[in-house]
């Protein structure tokens, strides 16, 4: 997988959630994430830098709403989803996204239930011919999506590829000052990614105290 992926992946999986998705069929899909592990600057010093990513696709051969456990989970899921009626966005399973078309099959065999929403189902495209491809699980709950582009979108505007390696980096090392200064009147604004990314050291911490 091209390098760049590979890091997006690590850095939407790490702690993301699934938040949000809309559509303007047939031009246009797109998956939002919170949580993402991709540094942008604050707009306001009083907040955390915006975990929010997006994923827009162009060109759709295919979006396909995945259900693992059909009798369990909401049929109208999808639209709840989009609607923001979850109490609780669904966490992105780790393992379980992918962009590659190698890894495909195991994504839509997990699925109980398929409810294409445009174009043909998953199965019947040839993966060469897809040039943007997404799919991948929160919980019960996934999405597969193929098409001709994908575009990386944050809250200041369009994400070039070539970007994210540096962009996770300069994240981690927010991260780092995050704890440096966590609970001294230097501290950073509360930030949820930071919170649920624990120092290593930390956790160690409370494993002794249990």
């Amino acid at each position: 997988m091209n390098e760049a992926l590979a890091i997006l992946t690590e850095a939407i999986t790490d702690v993301g959630c699934w938040n949000w998705w809309t559509e303007h069929f047939p031009d246009c899909f797109q998956v939002e994430f919170s949580g993402v592990q991709l540094w942008n600057e604050p707009r306001n010093p009083a907040e955390p830098p915006s975990g929010i990513l997006a994923l827009r696709f162009s060109g759709l051969k295919s979006v396909c709403f995945l259900t693992r456990n059909a009798d369990e989970t909401p049929e109208d899921w999808a639209d709840r989803l989009k609607n923001d009626e979850f109490e609780q966005s669904p966490s992105v399973s780790f393992g379980e996204f992918t962009f590659e078309p190698d890894r495909l099959g195991e994504i839509l065999e997990a699925a109980e239930r398929f409810d294409v929403v445009f174009g043909l189902n998953p199965a019947q495209i040839d993966v060469q011919q897809s040039p943007a491809l997404l799919a991948f699980w929160a919980g019960e709950m996934g999405v597969c999506v193929m098409a001709d582009r994908m575009d990386i979108l944050n809250v200041h505007g369009p994400v070039l590829l070539n970007e994210i390696s540096a962009k996770h980096a300069a994240w981690w090392e927010y991260w780092k000052k995050y704890w440096e200064v966590y609970d001294t009147p230097q501290a950073l604004p509360l930030d949820y990614a930071c919170e649920v990314t624990i120092p290593a050291e930390t956790l160690e911490e409370a494993k002794g105290e249990l």
